[in-house]
């Protein structure tokens, strides 16, 4: 009995509070990203998350860091560049100096995150194909969800979570608790 007792005396008293209040934190949150995530993410929202989410595909493909959403200026700065390689090697002009007809590079979007998304695509098993049969998935006969677009979201989430862990432990550091 006096181990019941002492189990309860650390429970209310001693070191309890303090991890019942964790405990109860750690809950709340992981009951607003799921709620969140099954109520109100429906794919990706923004045209920036699409092109970083297929720049990911295409690097964990092995098709290198190259994009299908081809910008103006893009054009006009590899055509450029290829014209200027062109005549710094004196081999004539290239059939194609934009790269219209083969893969374009991506010049746009920044390297560290389609690469983390690209390795967390070599991971985890993403399914690309569209199914409306699956109930998760759709609804009606209709695509809801996207698993691929899921899993970004929650890894999103994740990582919004170790920034903020970061940030809270950063500031208690530097400023008096």
């Amino acid at each position: 009995m006096p181990f019941l007792q002492d189990i309860i005396h650390r429970a209310e008293v001693s070191t309890g509070p303090k991890y019942v209040r964790y405990a109860l934190t750690l809950l709340v949150v992981a009951f607003v990203l799921v709620a969140y995530n099954l109520r109100v993410t429906r794919n990706m929202g923004t045209q920036e998350a699409m092109d970083s989410a297929q720049l990911a595909r295409n690097l964990a493909e092995g098709k290198g860091y190259t994009t299908s959403f081809i910008r103006p200026f893009s054009l006009h700065l590899i055509a450029e560049r290829s014209e200027a390689v062109a005549t710094a090697s004196e081999s004539g002009s290239t059939s194609d100096p934009a790269r219209i007809k083969q893969v374009h590079p991506d010049i746009s979007n920044p390297p560290v995150y389609p690469l983390v998304l690209a390795g967390l695509m070599k991971v985890l098993p993403f399914d690309f194909s569209v199914s409306s049969t699956k109930p998760f998935w759709s609804s009606n006969g209709r695509l809801v969800r996207s698993q691929p677009d899921f899993l970004i979201a929650w890894f999103n989430q994740f990582l919004f979570l170790v920034v903020i862990t970061m940030t809270y432990l950063w500031a208690r550091r530097m400023f008096d608790v």
